[in-house]
Parts: C-alpha cells; structure tokens; sequence
C-alpha cells in the first residue's frame, strides 16, 4: 500500500486510501463519490461496488497496453510537476455523523504535516519506527511519511492481540511509536516485558489517561510520551512536550509548529483564561475542505475570528470540540459540542469533570454525562470504571474536587461499574452506560 500511495503521490494523480474493513456500502460511496479512476485492491471488487478499473498486485508489473487490453493506453499514467495547492489525497472520514466525508489534502499540507511533526518528535537515522496505525488514517500515514523523510526505519506492525505487538516491538527493538490510547491501554494491561529500545511514544485519536503513561513507564525506561491532539480536516493542532506531561497532566499541550489554535466564544472572541469554547485552528495546515461537498465545507471552514489578527480572507477550521487554556497558555480537551453538559443555566464540559476525577480523585477511568432533570436542566452523572478497585465513597468524591472545580461542576451522582462498555470505535459507550441509572 506505500508503495502504490509514493506512487500515486509522485504521478501526481490523487490518492484515496480505503481501510482494508471499511463495509462494502462504504466502499462503494467513496469510489463513486471520490470519482476514482483506478482501484488497486488485494482482491477484485465485485462489480456492484466498483465496476471500472480494478488492478491487483500482479497487474502492477504489467504494462499499461496489458492492463487496458486493447492495446490503449487510456487512462494516461504519466508523471507530472506537482505544486504545493494541488490535491494530493483524499481522506475519507469515519462517517460516524452521516456517510463518509473526503478531506481534500494537499502536497503543500501534506509536507507541512511532516515537517511539523519531525520538529517535535525526535526521530532520526537510527530510529524503528512501528507503524501501528493503518495508513488510511491520516496520523498513520504520516508518521510513516515523516519517518521516510527522517531516513529511518520503518517497521509495520499488525495490531491483533497486545501480547503478541508487545512482542513483535521486542524483537525488532522499535525506538518509536504512535498509537490510538485503546492500544496503550491495552499494551499496559498486558504487563508486556520491558522493552529498553523505546525512545518514544506519541498518542493521538482521543484523550490519553495520565495513569497509563504512568504504567507504560514501567517497562519502557528510556520512553518520552507526547499527547498530541487534532483532527483529519486539519492534521494535527497541538502537542503536549514530555517534559510539561508531569505538571500538567491532562493537558493537550500548545500550538504545533505552522499551527495557530485558540480558544473561541460562540460570538467570535477569544475565551479568557479557564472559559470553555471552541478550538479553533489556522496555517497552512489545514486542508481545503470535503470533496464535492461545499455545504460541509462551509459549515467547518469559515474566515479566521478577529482573535487571530489574520488577513483578511484567512480561513480557519472550526474544530467542534470544546476546549480551554490555563493561565500558561497549555490547552485542554473538553469533549465535543455535542456533549455538552447545560446545568442550573451553566454550559458544562464533561471532560473538564473527568479530568479532575482522574487526576485529583484517583478514580482512574471515567466518563461524565448529562441527564435530563426537570429542575437542574441536567444532571451531572460520573460513571467510574472500577475493574474490581475499591474507589473513593461519594463524599471524599466530592471533597477531592473542590479546590479544582466550580461547585456547579461538582457531578450530582457516581455511578461504580464494573469495566465500561464500549462502542465500536473502543470508547465508553454513553448510551449504555445511561441504561444502567
């Protein structure tokens, strides 16, 4: 698959990657929807997914009069000059708001998100790096991209069992890693043996538990954690450095290089210090938008807000995600818009609550919610994950979270459950968890 995307890259044609599980209604959207004119799949499609031009790994040594049949060389695979605004890969997202959605990224963004990354992880010649995370997945790929760029070497991993990745990141001594937090959490409940060649790690897909770099630490000695944070429309916006982790935990980190990200009110001003708002991104980060698609475009992608100072016509990505910043300028996650909590008339991010469970009630995971109540608006429910751990009772809950929270914050109730239940994507499911109140 590396191969075929440089390939793709360097003709200077557009690359759309499919995860190899996508389901075939899906598949199907993206290969219509995206326009492909060639499909290369380990496998032939059946017609009533993609009924033009499928290749498989054998047809890549035949010539293009072999391929065609007919002795025309239709569609023309030459290479060409590329510039930095031309498209370069089409990003399908998950779909988990409606059908897959593609994200037009550019050479230009492409090679930013490089240089962007390899200034803040330290990876170099002598690094393996263990590509863990599929390449359809834009922190996937260029962490291999970045990794080439840096001269290292790449080592593919497949992610079945946490024994048998821990064993394979022994065996060929991996220096570096990028994982969603589901495989760090799974890698430390596997209690893996030590692996002494680890220099560093970096989570990105969702909020990283402080406690499990704690547990990894354990048996990588030698490894600097990163959390970084950002989303596909506009690759990466901050990063947490490792040597800031121990003091503010928690924390999504500052502005990565050729990223500016803000906290912003709903009327387009910068939030104050502690005030929950939107993250909000500018630079040339940022991709062009959603194929053939200018409504989703333009609800994600305004003019920057006045609080960045930029020229005008700026563009800036409207994140969806809540977020504020402490009084050093460190930023913090605060969920998505859409789940935000509104109690006794107050709008309430639920991961600030979790946040402060996590780290100064010693709940360890946790997972806060809103539920309707005719007087409160909502009320504030925390589930706690106890995986047979005696937790704190409520009160010493509570007292814990005082000198950190607004009394209005203070959740209402605590819920003990067992282990959370999860959804597809291997994170708590709400839905289920509000059927056990």
């Amino acid at each position: 698959m590396l191969v075929t995307v440089l390939a793709i890259l360097r003709l200077g044609a557009v690359a759309v990657p499919i995860h190899v599980r996508a389901h075939e209604t899906d598949v199907a959207h993206i290969l219509s929807q995206a326009e492909a004119k060639i499909v290369v799949s380990q496998t032939p499609l059946p017609g009533h997914v993609y009924p033009g031009l499928c290749l498989g790994p054998s047809d890549l040594e035949k010539s293009e009069a072999e391929i065609d049949g007919s002795g025309q060389t239709e569609p023309s695979l030459t290479a060409r000059n590329r510039h930095p605004d031309d498209l370069a890969i089409l990003f399908y997202t998950s779909g988990s708001t409606g059908r897959p959605k593609g994200v037009m990224i550019t050479h230009g963004a492409l090679m930013h998100g490089i240089d962007s990354v390899r200034t803040f992880l330290p990876m170099g010649p002598t690094d393996r790096l263990g590509a863990v995370l599929p390449m359809t997945f834009d922190a996937g790929l260029n962490f291999v991209l970045s990794g080439l760029h840096a001269g290292a070497t790449i080592v593919f991993l497949s992610y079945v069992f946490p024994r048998s990745l821990a064993d394979d990141l022994a065996r060929h001594r991996v220096t570096g890693l990028v994982a969603v937090p589901q495989i760090y959490h799974a890698l430390a409940r596997c209690a893996p043996a030590t692996l002494p060649d680890m220099r560093f790690c970096a989570s990105t897909g969702g909020r990283m538990d402080p406690g499990v770099v704690d547990e990894l630490t354990t048996f990588m000695p030698r490894m600097a954690f990163t959390v970084m944070y950002g989303l596909t429309e506009a690759f990466r916006a901050t990063a947490l450095d490792p040597r800031d982790l121990p003091r503010k935990r928690g924390s999504i980190g500052r502005a990565i290089p050729h990223a500016r990200v803000k906290v912003i009110r709903e009327d387009g001003s910068e939030a104050a210090d502690g005030e929950v708002g939107e993250l909000v991104q500018t630079g040339p980060l940022l991709a062009v938008g959603y194929w053939r698609n200018p409504e989703a475009t333009a609800e994600r992608y305004r003019p920057a807000p006045a609080a960045f100072q930029e020229p005008d016509g700026t563009r800036a990505v409207f994140s969806g995600d809540l977020g504020w910043r402490d009084e050093e300028g460190f930023l913090y996650f605060g969920g998505r818009k859409d789940r935000l909590i509104k109690s006794r008339g107050y709008r309430i991010a639920p991961e600030q609550i979790e946040q402060a469970l996590v780290n100064h009630a010693g709940t360890g995971a946790v997972h806060v919610l809103g539920v309707e109540d005719a007087a409160l608006g909502q009320r504030i429910v925390a589930f706690l994950e106890a995986r047979g751990r005696d937790l704190p009772g409520d009160a010493s809950l509570k007292e814990a979270l005082r000198p950190h929270l607004a009394s209005f914050m203070i959740p209402d109730a605590f819920v003990r459950v067992p282990e959370f239940p999860l959804n597809g994507n291997g994170k708590p499911d709400g839905q289920a968890l509000l059927k056990l109140l």
